[in-house]
């Protein structure tokens, strides 16, 4: 019977994206959110898992491409205009074309705040 290994990574970033963190210019702030996308494909649902004012993660069960432009509806601000970067599995880490002010982060913790 052949043997068959299985290697694993446990890590609260992405593969490879852990050096990139030490690179960017805002801080990205852990939360937990659901707000929908909509653009050529989409309306989609969507969970956001980390915010700054340059971008954002997000968890979307939709296959979604590297380079997409997607509108993505944040508390107090409505939709923002965003692009995928990168994408892992599921996960995808997404810039706006316009960055969004530390009210938007604020109003999205406290949203994340009553939902859990």
């Amino acid at each position: 019977m052949p043997w068959f290994g299985l290697v694993a990574e446990f890590s609260d970033e992405p593969l490879g994206l852990e050096v990139d963190r030490e690179k960017r210019s805002t801080v990205r702030r852990k939360l937990r959110f659901e707000s929908m996308l909509s653009g050529a494909r989409m309306p989609s649902k969507v969970v956001v898992l980390d915010l700054s004012e340059a971008g954002l993660m997000l968890h979307a069960s939709d296959d979604l491409a590297v380079g997409e432009t997607f509108e993505v509806e944040l508390p107090e601000r409505g939709p923002v205009e965003a692009r995928i970067v990168w994408k892992r599995t599921t996960l995808y880490g997404c810039e706006f074309l316009s960055p969004v002010s530390r009210a938007v982060i604020s109003a999205a913790l406290l949203q994340a705040g009553h939902d859990r």
